[in-house]
């Protein structure tokens, strides 16, 4: 009878976690279909965790700083890909057009 009560209270856990993180993913993916959010967390991605970029370090301090940065980059990542990939290739898209179009005022 107990173990029954403890089987029927884990699976409402189990569900009530489970909703929690369908609602997060809905959340994050109406978040991403912004083009300023998917801005936002192309920069973060870039500039602040070091994701996209190739960085070089001698000293150990500065590489595992620059480590832990994208270590929490590839977990933004990871997060994005689960929603959806295509919010990934969109955003290095949007980034590349931007790119084009900076480059294109500089030759003027």
């Amino acid at each position: 009878m107990i173990n029954n009560d403890v089987n029927k209270k884990t699976e409402e856990q189990i569900k009530d976690l489970k909703l929690i993180n369908d609602n997060k993913k809905k959340d994050f993916k109406k978040l991403l279909k912004q083009p300023e959010f998917r801005r936002f967390i192309w920069s973060l991605l870039n500039n602040e965790c070091k994701l996209y970029t190739v960085w070089t370090a001698k000293e150990i301090e500065a590489i595992h700083l620059l480590e832990g940065m994208r270590f929490v980059g590839l977990a933004i990542r990871d997060k994005i890909l689960e929603c959806d990939p295509i919010f990934l290739e969109r955003m290095a898209s949007e980034e590349a057009s931007i790119k084009n179009s900076k480059d294109k005022i500089k030759k003027i």
